[in-house]
């Protein structure tokens, strides 16, 4: 039985028979993949897998129309998995970056009066917004909306 790959929204399906009539299935979400590569051969085309854990899965004589079928639509599985795990780690940095305070003092002695505490909230907010923004954590288009709705406040 020759091998074969199935291909969802959600998932890769690789079947892959083995010895004495034994089938090996192994799945994967795309969120698992890392890279897809086509080779095209003589005979046919060679369709590869790679995951994030580093196992490289490949289909050897694929016909053309369909290995390159498949890994057009494997290379779109592919962009959206990488916005993905890119949009989940913003969002734990975020999470970390969230309980963080900075102190600082603003006002000494002798230096004229005394921010109050909401003023001195509002600019630790803004402080942290703008790190967060060095850091690149949020967009320039988070950040001022963010402002504006401090500055509103003040």
């Amino acid at each position: 039985m020759p091998d074969c790959i199935a291909l969802t929204d959600r998932r890769f399906i690789l079947y892959q028979a083995s010895l004495l009539g034994r089938v090996d299935f192994l799945d994967y979400i795309w969120r698992d993949l890392y890279d897809a590569v086509l080779q095209d051969d003589i005979i046919g085309s060679t369709f590869a897998i790679q995951t994030i854990d580093g196992d490289l899965l490949a289909l050897d004589y694929l016909p053309r129309s369909q290995a390159r079928a498949v890994y057009r639509f494997a290379q779109e599985m592919e962009q959206r998995a990488l916005e993905e795990r890119r949009e989940r780690e913003l969002e734990e940095l975020r999470a970390e970056a969230g309980g963080v305070t900075v102190q600082n003092n603003i006002g000494g002695a002798g230096s004229g009066p005394v921010p109050t505490p909401a003023a001195n909230g509002n600019l630790e907010k803004l402080r942290e917004l703008k790190s967060m923004l060095d850091a690149g954590l949020i967009t320039v288009s988070e950040f001022e909306t963010k402002k504006a709705q401090i500055l509103a406040r003040m």
